[in-house]
């Protein structure tokens, strides 16, 4: 929990038109000045409130029996406040300056009775908020308060609830807070420092990457991360986002997680970054077309003041693991979030299931040859094609009877893939086809239509071939890329010209389907799988 232990000393009070700076009052004045205030008005079990903090609870109706505080008993009850926030604050890392504390969770905590008489026992507060729990619009304010050492609670009313000034205000700027006629410099900076951890970022589905161009802005991760893995210019990681934090966005409809979603970050600091791979991933998210096969990111963030230097943190779906694990450990190796282990028939597979995925697979590759369609057509090679690069998944938001026993197979990281537009052919030298028409184009292209994060198709939809008529400006591309088992064997580490760019993603394609085939159809031992001869002897007697 990140606050100002300073604020554990004195302050220069602050007077106004004549009233006393002093913020205490004895059992007595506050006995006694109880008749002036607004009755308490009777609540009923229709009485919810309105401002999206949940019902009124059933103590409401028993709020004149709470007894007044003295001041000392006030002073120690906002201490120990202090120190039960400390403990409600969430964090995915060791770092005070990362924690943060939810929305819901907040609401909850003000719930107890030996807490909300604090506020209920102040000068400004009028009963007549109890009606509709209009306290609810001040819990994050109060709380920073709090946090701050604030002392002053005889001017609440006048800074806040008279102003407008809620919770929904957040996060206040600087300039405003120091100002004399809201906190002044002592407590306005305090709370500055404060109210971030009360307003951790949305992160919301975008095409193109954003910048956040404030300092103390907080990721809305509530479980300590994971590192998962490293891709070719960053590292990987599992985190959680807290619930309403990540919202979905498309064309037809809009939803947000309601529970805590497991979600992949790549971080990419950028002065190691490759901008090919941003260029890259905004065209494939603003492509007219996609693939339910090809991964796309959820959304790209710059975070300009990182400590590191500004970082790019490029958010995908998580997936259960690599094909790379699944080669080596088999269906039921530990996954990283997903359906569990005989779900969807994983503990049921054979070789005609990966020989499947390998289809579809395929089905996507043609598809970034030569299927992709924006206000271009455009063509994309991969370079990188490898088990690494390609994301299995075992979705759990499915109907029972639809299986993927070894799971659904995505390609993904294009940091080093090329995106070009095509060029069209006239007579014996090709031109640019700079402003095609992608309406024309998608009836011929027959793309796979873009599908809802939680759907998938059973079948891949062809693509027309159209090399016959339009010759990709791949050719003459330099591929920089590692050397490797799955590089094709005239691709050098620095990369080198090549006619066709393209054809070095499918020798990696052949050569992935040299090691499926090899898990798919042979056991530990080298020896052909008894279920996978037959099959084999069955396809010989039919060719027959």
């Amino acid at each position: 929990m990140s606050f100002c232990l300073s604020c554990f000393g004195g302050r220069r009070k602050r007077t106004s038109q004549g009233k006393s700076s002093s913020n205490t009052q004895s059992v007595g004045d506050r006995a006694s000045s109880s008749s002036s205030r607004e009755q308490l008005l009777p609540l009923n079990e229709n009485n919810n409130g309105a401002n999206g903090y949940g019902t009124i609870p059933t103590w409401a109706n028993n709020i004149a029996r709470i007894p007044p505080l003295a001041p000392r008993e006030s002073k120690e009850l906002q201490r120990r406040i202090a120190v039960d926030l400390e403990q409600l604050a969430r964090s995915s890392t060791s770092s005070l300056d990362q924690s943060i504390i939810l929305s819901h969770e907040l609401a909850d905590f003000w719930c107890k009775q030996d807490r909300y008489r604090f506020y209920r026992n102040q000068l400004w507060y009028p009963r007549s908020m109890d009606l509709n729990n209009e306290m609810g619009d001040y819990l994050k304010i109060l709380s920073i308060l709090i946090l701050i050492r604030f002392e002053e609670w005889d001017q609440f009313e006048a800074i806040f609830v008279k102003r407008h000034r809620r919770d929904v205000n957040l996060p206040f700027p600087r300039e405003e807070l120091v100002k004399e006629d809201f906190l002044g410099p002592y407590d306005g900076h305090s709370f500055f420092k404060n109210q971030w951890q009360f307003c951790p970022l949305v992160i919301q589905e975008r095409p193109r990457p954003y910048v956040l161009s404030e300092l103390h802005y907080r990721f809305p991760y509530i479980e300590p991360e994971e590192k998962i893995g490293d891709g070719a210019t960053g590292s990987v990681y599992k985190v959680v986002i807290a619930p309403h934090h990540l919202k979905y966005e498309t064309s037809t409809f809009k939803t947000e997680n309601t529970e805590p979603r497991k979600v992949a970050v790549k971080r990419v600091i950028e002065r190691n970054a490759e901008q090919i791979e941003f260029e890259n991933l905004t065209s494939l998210r603003e492509c007219l077309s996609q693939h339910s096969r090809i991964m796309v990111n959820i959304t790209t963030i710059k975070e300009q003041f990182s400590q590191v230097g500004p970082t790019y943190h490029i958010f995908y779906d998580l997936a259960a693991f690599s094909l790379e694990t699944l080669l080596t450990e088999g269906p039921r190796a530990k996954r990283n979030d997903a359906a569990p282990d005989g779900r969807n028939n994983s503990d049921h597979w054979w070789a005609g299931d990966v020989i499947q995925e390998c289809r579809y697979l395929a089905d996507a590759l043609k598809f970034l040859h030569s299927g992709l369609v924006s206000t271009d057509v455009i063509a994309c090679t991969h370079n990188d094609l490898k088990p690494e690069n390609i994301l299995v998944f075992f979705p759990n938001n499915i109907e029972q009877d639809v299986t993927y026993p070894v799971g659904i197979w995505k390609i993904t990281d294009f940091g080093l893939s090329k995106i070009k537009p095509k060029r069209r052919l006239q007579g014996n030298r090709s031109v640019s086809d700079d402003r095609p028409n992608p309406k024309a184009q998608l009836d011929l292209l027959s793309p796979i239509p873009r599908r809802s994060r939680t759907t998938e198709i059973s079948e891949p939809t062809t693509t027309c071939d159209l090399t016959h008529r339009l010759t990709p400006s791949l050719s003459k591309t330099k591929t920089k890329r590692n050397g490797g088992k799955f590089t094709a064997p005239w691709i050098k580490e620095r990369g080198e010209d090549q006619e066709d760019a393209r054809t070095g993603d499918v020798w990696s394609f052949g050569a992935i389907l040299c090691e499926v085939v090899g898990y798919g159809f042979y056991d530990e031992n080298g020896n052909i799988k008894p279920r996978v001869s037959s099959w084999l002897e069955n396809l010989r007697k039919n060719r027959n």
